[in-house]
C-alpha cells in the first residue's frame, strides 16, 4: 500500500480499509515457538517478471522451530532476463538473511 500513498485511489482506500478489517479480525492471533528440534529452515521463491514493470518480485520466510522469525516480500532491484535469474536473486536475499541470523545468534552464544 505504501507505494500508492503519494497519490491515492478509492480503490487504494478500499483496500487499506479491507486491511484494517483483517487486523481487527486477527488481533488474537500469535506466534507460537515449540520444541521442535527442526532448527533452521528457509523458503524462498521469486516471480519472473510482472507485467507492468518487468520487475520479479522475491520472496523468502526463515522458520525456527516450526515458528516464522523472519519473512520479507519485495520487488527486485534489477530486472531479471530469465527465470533463473530471479530465482537465484530470492536466494541471494534469502542466503544474507540466514547468514544475518546465524551472525546474531554466534553473538548471543546461542548454538544452532
Amino acid at each position: 500500500m505504501s507505494q500508492f500513498a503519494a497519490n491515492p485511489s478509492e480503490e487504494h482506500l478500499s483496500k487499506a480499509l479491507y486491511i484494517c478489517r483483517y487486523l481487527v479480525g486477527t488481533t488474537d492471533y500469535s506466534l507460537t515457538y515449540g520444541r521442535s528440534r527442526d532448527g533452521i529452515i528457509a523458503y524462498a521463491d521469486s516471480d519472473w517478471g510482472s507485467a507492468h514493470t518487468r520487475q520479479s518480485n522475491t520472496g523468502y520466510i526463515v522458520l525456527m522451530s516450526g515458528t516464522a522469525v523472519s519473512w520479507q516480500s519485495k520487488a527486485q532491484k534489477t530486472i531479471a532476463l530469465f527465470s533463473t535469474e530471479a530465482e537465484y536473486m530470492a536466494l541471494s536475499d534469502t542466503c544474507c538473511q540466514l547468514v544475518w541470523i546465524q551472525n546474531l545468534f554466534g553473538e548471543l552464544r546461542i548454538n544452532l
